[in-house]
């Protein structure tokens, strides 16, 4: 599933998929799209040229999430890959609470 407009599909009304598919597919995306447009600046844009790259914000846009949530869904796909136990935790707030530390 290598097709961003697949991935959103998926993302958005596969409600059938579990926590960990949907974060990796979510960093996929976040991934394809950065390819495409570039990785954001940092700092304040500059006025002639605007912003340039994709962001979180622009993946959140895309798929109708929180900025907040693209960020969760982002650590997660990130803790997966450094962990794949995380993928046994049913319950997505608890694993995000293993990841953050229980904070």
């Amino acid at each position: 599933m290598n097709e961003p407009a697949d991935i959103i599909q998926v993302i958005r009304y596969g409600s059938i998929i579990q926590w960990p598919q949907r974060c990796q597919l979510v960093e996929e995306l976040h991934i394809q799209r950065q390819r495409e447009k570039g990785t954001p600046q940092t700092g304040r844009p500059d006025s002639l040229v605007g912003k340039m790259g994709w962001g979180i914000r622009d993946t959140a846009r895309e798929l109708g999430f929180s900025v907040g949530g693209i960020c969760e869904e982002l650590q997660l796909a990130a803790a997966l890959r450094a962990n794949s136990y995380l993928a046994t935790i049913e319950d997505r707030s608890l694993a995000l609470r293993v990841v953050k530390g229980f904070k």
